[in-house]
């Protein structure tokens, strides 16, 4: 049987469960030592979500439940990455999006499933960020997105030794 070194799980954020992401992330520490990793995607607007779009939760209602749960996977050692979140909405975990990882070691995001809106034009991440997802926007606008003035240099520095050294 697979031990809990070769398990990975996946979380798709949503309005029903945003609230209980630190509660999840703290059961994830306490219950699986040793896990793989764990993946948190935000939802995607297709299928029985794209009739259900009260499920699409806003960025900047969803930004402080991730910036809560990060935390105690960090400190609990498990390793995590995301999908769909921009950085501007990723505050100090920057290098845990899958698509900066990609974007700095292959030039290229994970997906073509995010665009930039208007709003990125003046971030200071839009290289290392693709934006949200398309169908957010469609769904939602670019309200929730703040561009940052973040210097890249440290995050790129961070991601690299994380993630794209030796590993």
């Amino acid at each position: 049987t697979a031990g809990p070194e070769k398990v990975r799980l996946t979380l798709v954020a949503n309005t029903v469960i945003a609230g209980y992401l630190k509660n999840y992330a703290g059961f994830l520490v306490n219950n699986f030592p040793g896990l793989f990793y764990v993946e948190i995607n935000m939802i995607k607007v297709l299928g029985a979500a794209a009739k259900r779009t009260w499920l699409v939760p806003e960025l900047s209602a969803l930004e402080p439940r991730l910036l809560e749960a990060f935390p105690v996977l960090e400190k609990g050692k498990i390793c995590f990455i995301t999908d769909g979140f921009p950085l501007c909405r990723m505050n100090g975990f920057e290098d845990h999006s899958i698509d900066t990882r990609l974007l700095i070691s292959r030039d290229r995001p994970a997906t073509d499933e995010k665009a930039h809106a208007e709003t990125c034009r003046i971030c200071t991440l839009k290289k290392l960020c693709p934006g949200p997802r398309k169908d957010y926007l469609a769904l939602l606008g670019p309200a929730a997105l703040v561009p940052s003035k973040k210097d890249p240099a440290p995050i790129i520095a961070k991601t690299r030794k994380l993630w794209l050294s030796a590993r």
